[in-house]
């Protein structure tokens, strides 16, 4: 694959994802406080973060 076609299909990766979690925080803002929100999204990253650690 070219490289200037995979930098732009990567942008768009980038940006269909960025789109797609704004919605899903501003629904969650609705439901939850937001500390409790920000609570539950780091720990979810450090479990990640840490199953990355173990396994690589």
């Amino acid at each position: 694959m070219k490289k200037p076609l995979f930098a732009d299909l990567s942008l768009l990766l980038v940006t269909i994802i960025w789109g797609t979690t704004f919605v899903l925080v501003q629904n969650a803002i609705d439901f939850l406080e937001p500390f409790s929100f920000n609570s539950i999204r780091f720990l979810a990253a450090a479990i990640i973060l840490i199953l990355c650690l173990f396994f690589f």
